[in-house]
C-alpha cells in the first residue's frame, strides 16, 4: 500500500482489482463514509442556523 494513495483509489483497487479483497475493501468503504460524514454534519448545521437568525 502506498501512502500517497487516495482512500477512494483504494477502496476502487481493492474491490475490483485483481486481488479481490472485498471485505477489506467495504470496510475502507464504510471508513471513507464516516470520514466525509463529519464536514457534511457540521456544514449542514451551520446552515440551518443561518436561516432560523433573521
Amino acid at each position: 500500500i502506498n501512502g500517497l494513495e487516495l482512500l477512494s483509489v483504494l477502496v476502487t483497487s481493492n474491490i475490483v482489482g485483481e486481488t479481490q479483497r472485498v471485505g477489506f475493501g467495504s470496510a475502507l468503504g464504510v471508513v471513507l463514509l464516516l470520514i466525509s460524514l463529519v464536514p457534511i454534519c457540521l456544514f449542514l448545521r451551520q446552515s440551518f442556523r443561518k436561516e432560523e437568525t433573521p
